[in-house]
């Protein structure tokens, strides 16, 4: 029995290490995905800018297509997208502090 346990505990404490798995590119590719992003940033725009809604909408939107026009392969991430956040956090790519994209792009395999 003790031998049972050990090595079911050995099994389960194993680390993986498998890479994430990306979802499929939307379909209609980026301009699939426009609808559902402009909806998710007009949301956020609601909440926390409600005297500039569409302005607000209107510009995220275009600096998401503009990202999403270079990396295509984005376009699945910002259909599955909950929240506007979640577009920034994990489907576009992070700026360094003087404004470049950061080691996003080169982990998701971009030069």
């Amino acid at each position: 029995m003790r031998l049972l346990a050990l090595i079911l505990l050995a099994a389960c404490s194993t680390t993986s290490t498998t890479t994430p798995v990306r979802p499929p590119p939307a379909p209609g590719g980026c301009d699939g995905a426009r609808a559902h992003v402009e909806a998710l940033y007009r949301a956020e725009a609601t909440a926390k800018e409600p005297t500039r809604v569409d302005a607000a909408a209107a510009d995220n939107t275009a600096m998401v297509m503009g990202d999403c026009a270079a990396t295509p392969a984005i376009s699945g991430c910002l259909a599955g997208a909950r929240t506007a956040a979640d577009i920034e956090s994990t489907c576009l790519a992070t700026l360094e502090d003087d404004g470049r994209e950061g080691d996003t792009l080169v982990q998701r395999g971009q030069p």
